[in-house]
């Protein structure tokens, strides 16, 4: 699994954790739902630390939260 794959497989846990939708994520962070959606299905294919900084900011979590998770552990 790449790294793309990972994030959105995060963001997604995280939008279901807070009960967030796409939508309502853009409204508070800024950032286009087009481009939400595309990070949530894996087209996105350039992902600003910027921009996920901005989505974690709207979870009302850090970027070590983020990466916090076991979808990052390394494959042994």
């Amino acid at each position: 699994m790449d790294i793309q794959q990972k994030v959105a497989i995060r963001l997604s846990e995280l939008c279901r954790f807070y009960e967030v939708s796409p939508k309502e994520l853009s409204k508070k962070t800024g950032v286009a739902v087009s481009s939400i959606q595309a990070i949530l299905d894996g087209s996105y294919k350039l992902l600003r630390i910027n921009t996920l900084i901005k989505l974690c900011d709207g979870l009302g979590i850090s970027l070590f939260d983020f990466f916090s998770a076991d979808v990052f552990e390394l494959d042994s």
